[in-house]
């Protein structure tokens, strides 16, 4: 994994049976499968391929699954959605019933830049830190309740940008016991899905 992004967003669950999360995304898409709309390998990936998601609705729709020897108790998630396919990670979350972590970094040069940290440690109980620069200004946003890993003085910092930052988010891994240029080394699953087809 490098740093050689405009931007990235990717998903963990943990979770360690890679089978169980592979019938269950197969079942969610059985019908556009059927359909000739879209398909599943298995087949090697690289993550940069995933680097700087396009902004609306576009084809193909693609997403990746993994596990790494690192991470055995934990599945990664990308996909070329801007949003990081939120939606369909909440619904692996409710049929897993298992926390849920999602990441978002950018360079603050980014047309859309965007810093933030997102977990659940089940449906329904929600965190989500965040900065991004609107069109002419930096928003910061925060909800629901802080978790332990949290240092509740970065949000105090003058500037909105450097209350959550590539190197915050990166450290809020590194507490969740993640190592951020680790999560696509010796990779030992592995589920891509395409759809090409509306």
């Amino acid at each position: 994994m490098t740093d050689k992004f405009h931007n990235v967003i990717f998903s963990v669950f943990e979770y360690g049976d890679f089978e169980t999360l592979t019938m269950v995304a197969k079942k969610l898409n059985e019908e556009l499968v059927l359909n000739g709309k879209a398909g599943f390998d298995n087949n090697a990936i690289s993550i940069s391929d995933y680097y700087n998601p396009e902004i609306g609705c576009h084809l193909p729709e693609k997403f990746t699954c993994w596990k790494s020897a690192l991470y055995p108790d934990k599945i990664f998630f990308i996909s070329n959605f801007e949003d990081g396919w939120h939606t369909l990670c909440r619904v692996f979350q409710k049929k897993l019933k298992c926390p849920w972590a999602m990441f978002e970094m950018s360079d603050p040069k980014s047309r859309c830049s965007m810093n933030m940290f997102f977990y659940s440690k089940e449906p329904g109980t929600e965190r989500t830190v965040m900065s991004y620069y609107d069109d002419t200004h930096w928003v910061f946003y925060d909800n629901g309740e802080p978790i332990e890993i949290e240092d509740l003085n970065y949000y105090k910092a003058r500037f909105k940008r450097d209350r959550i930052n590539k190197d915050i988010v990166i450290e809020y891994m590194r507490r969740l016991g993640i190592k951020f240029y680790d999560i696509d080394k010796d990779i030992t699953d592995c589920l891509n899905f395409i759809r090409t087809q509306w």
